[in-house]
């Protein structure tokens, strides 16, 4: 998709130009002087608050689709970009390395975030809907911060990344920490480098949806800023050790779940997401044949499936959080 092409798609001529109308975009300064942009709908819909949790490598605008799509909801929208992606700062010089010391940064933000910005706007029940890398982040944010998380949407979940059938996870474990003693933790992953603007639709492993897929490269290629490359061999060491405490933890998880999986998702590992969703003690799962990974990037047909599961598992907590409210001030 090229610029001209790009700038006539109804994601720029309706839907950026109603985020722009809607939401108020602003930076907020976290632990250590990390700046983090985030964006706040500008009136609360009084139904619940959902905070989207991006995945590694997104960036807020990719998630604009989704909050039009769930403009007549009545849910309040918060979405913003982790440390170290979209336009919030980075953390090397070289901005295209997709780094983190410790994963716990990432929890620190979205702790900051919602108790500094989203709650003091919004009304609960809170919800975070999750994507990849950042369902692993949602997932201990709800170990760590029970209270404030009262419906957890898992979509794709990283619990395990896929190595392939000749390099299990414990060799790449191997590998990554024996690099990080050497000096090499911030240095690209074996194989890894910098965004590139020019990978084509064909044979990618995030989506079956031409447009979609063009339409975020267009994004990254216009805005440089927003751009991120393959992560660092630091990343991934602290990558894989939240990843096994997630796992670990599930039967801790006190909300409700909803895993989503592609059946053809090669990214991230399924049977450990079969796993975690069985020792989790309130976890409902859907698998959606023949989608990939980024399954809210997918094509209409599976996408709209997609967002109806999520608004059905939203509208159910709600209608029971409103009921437990009803019933605490009418028997006070």
């Amino acid at each position: 998709m090229d610029n001209e092409s790009l700038m006539d798609d109804v994601y720029f001529t309706k839907i950026l130009n109603w985020y722009h109308e809607n939401f108020i975009e602003r930076i907020f300064t976290s632990n250590d002087g990390r700046p983090i942009r985030y964006a706040l709908q500008k009136n609360s819909g009084g139904k619940g608050t959902v905070i989207v949790v991006s995945g590694r490598t997104e960036f807020l605008e990719k998630y604009l689709e989704l909050c039009w799509d769930f403009r007549h909801t009545g849910l309040s929208l918060c979405l913003y970009d982790h440390y170290g992606q979209g336009k919030s700062g980075r953390m090397l010089d070289d901005p295209q390395k997709g780094h983190i010391e410790d994963f716990n940064t990432y929890l620190e933000d979205l702790h900051n975030l919602l108790t500094a910005h989203v709650i003091r706007k919004f009304s609960p029940p809170f919800f975070l809907i999750t994507h990849s890398m950042g369902s692993t982040i949602g997932t201990q944010f709800a170990f760590e911060y029970p209270e404030l998380v009262h419906g957890l949407i898992l979509v794709s979940p990283m619990f395990q990344i896929n190595t392939g059938r000749f390099l299990p996870p414990f060799v790449v474990e191997t590998i990554i920490s024996a690099l990080c003693f050497l000096g090499g933790k911030n240095s690209y992953v074996p194989g890894g480098g910098p965004f590139r603007p020019d990978l084509p639709f064909e044979n990618n492993v995030l989506t079956s949806d031409k447009r979609r897929f063009e339409l975020n490269q267009a994004l990254m290629r216009n805005g440089p800023d927003i751009a991120l490359g393959s992560p660092t061999v630091g990343w991934l060491k602290q990558a894989y050790l939240a990843m096994r405490h997630s796992r670990l933890r599930a039967r801790q998880l006190k909300c409700p779940l909803l895993l989503l999986q592609g059946v053809n998702d090669i990214v991230v590992g399924s049977s450990e997401m079969n796993q975690f969703c069985s020792a989790a003690k309130h976890c409902q799962m859907i698998s959606y044949p023949e989608a990939r990974h980024e399954l809210l990037m997918e094509q209409d047909v599976i996408r709209s499936q997609v967002l109806s599961d999520i608004v059905e598992f939203i509208q159910s907590i709600w209608i029971e959080h409103e009921g437990n409210h009803y019933n605490e001030h009418r028997y006070a």
